[in-house]
């Protein structure tokens, strides 16, 4: 059964730590994401980091290598979002993204941002999808609730 992961933090490495996880150098790392095989890190200078999902690209990249494919394959393989890695947002677009499991990444932009309440929602009941339940579970509870007061 799937579970949506605690709000801790999800891991992040820098780009030493990715590539001694996933066994390339860091040049190497450099070139994936200049070549668009895997998403640029997560912010810019000093505070950049890689995430998860990046490990999970490059692991998968290696993976089609070993195969015998070339970069060029790999990418082809994959289409324009090569190595089925996250796209960057356009230019200058903030938004926010909550990991709601391993791969799974429930992104809202932040000129639409709603109140942090029904963010939580939101998140809940995707989490509630994942683990094949029904989203409106929570809805139905506070359904429920206002029946039984309504009938006092």
């Amino acid at each position: 059964m799937l579970q949506c992961m605690d709000s801790e933090a999800p891991p992040s490495y820098s780009i030493g730590e990715l590539a001694e996880h996933a066994g390339v150098s860091r040049r190497a790392v450099r070139f994936y994401v200049q070549r668009g095989l895997i998403g640029p890190p997560v912010n810019r200078g000093r505070g950049s980091y890689y995430t998860e999902d990046h490990l999970a690209a490059i692991n998968r990249i290696r993976s089609l290598q070993r195969g015998g494919l070339t970069l060029d394959q790999v990418r082809e393989h994959f289409g324009e979002d090569a190595a089925g890695s996250r796209s960057a947002p356009p230019h200058g677009e903030l938004v926010l993204r909550i990991e709601l499991q391993p791969h799974v990444v429930l992104e809202v932009r932040a000129d639409r941002l709603p109140d942090s309440g029904t963010v939580m929602k939101l998140r809940g009941a995707c989490c509630r999808i994942l683990a094949g339940e029904n989203p409106d579970t929570e809805h139905d509870a506070f359904a429920k609730e206002g029946e039984a007061e309504s009938h006092e």
